[in-house]
C-alpha cells in the first residue's frame, strides 16, 4: 500500500492530532476516528475527534466519551488533520471546516472514490475504492504497519464494517470483508453487540417517518423499478432523528424496487437527496451529476432549492430519463 512509509513520518513528527470526519456522521466514520485514536493513545500523542454534535446513536462505542464539539477544541499551535471516510473539505460540517482554517498538514483515510482535490493545504491521500470500508481500509493500514489491534479498536473496526456493509447484506462484501471480520473477532470484537446497538435500537421518531415515507412513497418508473418519498422540513422538526440513512435503505429493501430515492428538506430551501441502488442499478454517476458522491449502489447529494415540490416535479423527470436503454 502506497504512502504509509510518508504517514508514518508524519505521525512520528506531530505531537497533536485533529480527527475528523464527514458532516452527517457515520458509524464508519466515527468508529474510524476513535480505533485511530486508540493507535495514538499507544503512541501517547494527544489527539482530539470533533464532530459537529455529539451523536447518540454512537454511545455504544469504545472512547465515545472522547468525542469533543469544535469550540471544545484547545488552541494548537500545529496539528496534524486526519479526515476519514471523505476525501474532500467540502464534506466536512461549516463549523468543523471553520475550527480547521490554522492547519495545513492532512491526511484523508477514505474508501470512496477520490472527488476533485480541494485542499490548499499539503494532504497525503490513503484511498482505496475496493474497500468495504474506511474501517477495513484502516485495519489493513494497521497490519501492514504491524501495529497490534487491541480489544477497543476491533470493537470499533468491526462496528464500522457492519455498519458499512448493511450488516453484510450490500455489494460491497466480499470474501475479504469476512476475513476482516474474522480476524476482528479473534481480536475480542462482539458482532452480537455491535449488530444490537446498530440494527435494533429504531425510535419512535424513526417509525412516524417511516409511516409518513410510505404514505407519500411513488413509482416514478418500473424498469428499473424506481421509487421515491420525501420528507418536509416540518416532518424532521416533529420527528428529529440523528441519521436517516436506515430510512433510505428501507425503501431499497422493498420488494421488487431496483432504486429508491428519499428526499429530505433538512432545512428551508436546503434539501438532501439518499439514492440507492440494487445491482445492476447504480447510483454514483446520478449523485455526481448533482454534485454528491458516494458508493455505486448507495449516494447523495444537496442542494439549495426554494421549493420543495417543485424539485420533486424535476427530480421525477430527471429519473424517467435515467436508464432508458435499459
Amino acid at each position: 500500500m502506497v504512502n504509509l512509509e510518508i504517514l508514518l513520518q508524519k505521525i512520528d513528527k506531530n505531537r497533536d492530532f485533529i480527527l475528523v470526519t464527514h458532516v452527517n456522521p457515520d458509524i464508519d466514520g466515527l468508529s474510524s476516528m476513535l480505533a485511530f485514536g486508540f493507535f495514538l493513545k499507544h503512541l501517547k500523542k494527544n489527539f482530539y475527534p470533533v464532530i459537529e454534535r455529539i451523536p447518540k446513536k454512537a454511545e455504544f462505542l469504545k472512547g465515545f466519551e472522547w468525542f469533543i464539539l469544535p469550540e471544545q477544541l484547545p488552541h494548537l499551535e500545529k496539528a496534524l488533520v486526519v479526515l476519514f471516510d471523505a476525501s474532500t473539505p467540502k464534506r466536512l460540517a461549516s463549523n468543523v471546516a471553520q475550527r480547521l482554517t490554522p492547519f495545513k498538514d492532512y491526511v484523508v483515510i477514505d474508501h470512496h472514490q477520490k472527488e476533485e482535490n480541494l485542499f490548499e493545504e499539503d494532504v497525503l491521500f490513503i484511498i482505496d475504492p475496493n474497500a468495504p470500508s474506511t474501517s477495513a481500509l484502516l485495519f489493513e493500514i494497521f497490519k501492514k504497519l504491524g501495529i497490534e489491534i487491541t480489544y477497543e479498536m476491533a470493537e470499533n473496526l468491526l462496528a464500522g464494517l457492519y455498519f458499512d456493509t448493511g450488516g453484510f447484506r450490500y455489494e460491497n462484501t466480499k470474501a475479504q470483508t469476512f476475513e476482516i471480520a474474522k480476524e476482528l473477532c479473534e481480536k475480542g470484537a462482539n458482532p452480537s453487540y455491535i449488530a444490537k446497538n446498530l440494527f435494533e435500537q429504531i425510535s419512535i421518531e424513526e417509525v412516524n417517518l417511516l409511516k409518513t415515507i410510505l404514505n407519500r412513497l411513488e413509482t416514478i418508473k418500473t424498469h428499473p423499478f424506481c421509487v421515491m418519498s420525501y420528507l418536509t422540513f416540518e416532518d424532521l422538526e416533529k420527528n428529529p432523528v440523528e441519521d436517516l440513512s436506515y430510512l433510505a435503505n428501507f425503501l431499497r429493501s422493498l420488494e421488487g424496487v431496483d432504486i429508491a430515492i428519499l428526499v429530505k428538506e433538512f432545512e428551508k430551501g436546503k434539501i438532501a437527496v439518499s439514492l440507492r441502488g440494487r445491482e445492476p442499478f447504480e447510483v454514483l454517476e446520478i449523485a455526481k451529476h448533482f454534485g454528491g458522491g458516494g458508493h455505486r449502489y448507495a449516494s447523495g447529494f444537496k442542494l439549495e432549492e426554494k421549493d420543495l415540490q417543485t424539485f420533486l416535479f424535476d427530480l421525477k423527470k430527471f429519473m424517467r430519463g435515467v436508464y432508458e436503454k435499459r
